[in-house]
């Protein structure tokens, strides 16, 4: 998937812009889907379609990663002196995320349920 978002978002740029309009569409989607996971009733949600709201979440996190990564890569290119430094404050980010979110996951499920795992996780997207 991420070799055709980077090849689109490159040839085919929106308002001049290559990545922005391209992350935002995505996060659109991805939280859509998301949303769609934490609020339909499971009595309204067949096995397809929670389907298709993980993929979309999916196409959301490949996309915004693939083309941050591309950004903080151009920046290290234009700056080569600070690209140790980009990269620690990126995965410093990234990791610092992924903490919390284990962290407080195991207690989201075990008090709130399935749902509120999702409702939750529309906040930062």
């Amino acid at each position: 998937m991420k070799p055709i978002i980077g090849l689109v978002s490159d040839a085919v740029p929106i308002a001049g812009l290559s990545k922005a309009p391209y992350v935002i569409t995505a996060s659109v989607v991805g939280v859509a889907g998301c949303a769609a996971l934490g609020v339909v009733p499971h009595d309204f949600l067949d096995v397809e379609q929670a389907v298709a709201c993980c993929f979309l979440m999916q196409l959301q996190f490949s996309t915004c990663d693939l083309l941050a990564e591309a950004k903080y890569s151009e920046r290290m290119q234009a700056k080569p002196k600070h690209g140790p430094e980009l990269l620690t404050f990126v995965w410093f980010g990234i990791q610092l995320g992924g903490l919390i979110g284990v962290a407080l996951g195991g207690v989201i499920l075990k008090f709130l349920g399935v749902k509120a795992v999702y409702q939750m996780a529309v906040i930062p997207a």
